[in-house]
């Protein structure tokens, strides 16, 4: 039987206001079946409103913050490839998990967990090195028994 149809040749519902509208109050959309958009006019407007809204208070905190012009910043984001410069992961492009992190002079995006981890180590570089030291000393004592010797305690020996 399909889909209950939300619209007639008089009126649409809207399911962001919950309302039956009449057609001349949603715009054209000729990809759906009834020939109009999904949202009233109303609410499509409020929400590019707000969205527009968003990118032009990011832009400003890009200002404030990072002295940085929104042509900076997608300059930045594009030669980075549009990826984190430590782990590589994808950045979108004025999303909340895409930072700018300062290294001295030079700024650059980082993903959330890369700039958590630096923010932990209080931008050191001192610190990074110790907690690097430490993770290499710990991977290469695997090898290691509990008493610190190569080889012992490591259960029974695999036959051949």
């Amino acid at each position: 039987m399909g889909r209950k149809r939300l619209f007639n040749d008089k009126e649409k519902w809207c399911n962001k206001c919950s309302k039956w509208l009449p057609l001349d109050a949603f715009g054209e959309n000729k990809r759906t079946a009834s020939g109009r958009q999904d949202y009233c006019k109303t609410c499509h407007n409020a929400y590019t409103g707000s969205f527009w809204a968003k990118v032009a208070a990011y832009e400003q905190l890009l200002q404030q913050k990072w002295r940085m012009s929104p042509n900076d910043y997608l300059e930045l984001w594009r030669s980075q490839d549009k990826k984190c410069v430590i782990c590589g992961a994808s950045l979108t492009l004025y999303h909340r998990d895409t930072h700018v992190h300062s290294f001295g002079y030079q700024k650059r995006l980082l993903c959330t967990t890369c700039n958590r981890g630096l923010e932990c180590f209080r931008d050191d570089p001192s610190l990074l090195g110790k907690a690097l030291e430490h993770l290499e000393e710990a991977k290469g004592g695997k090898d290691q028994g509990q008493d610190g010797k190569p080889g012992e305690n490591q259960g029974p020996a695999k036959d051949a």
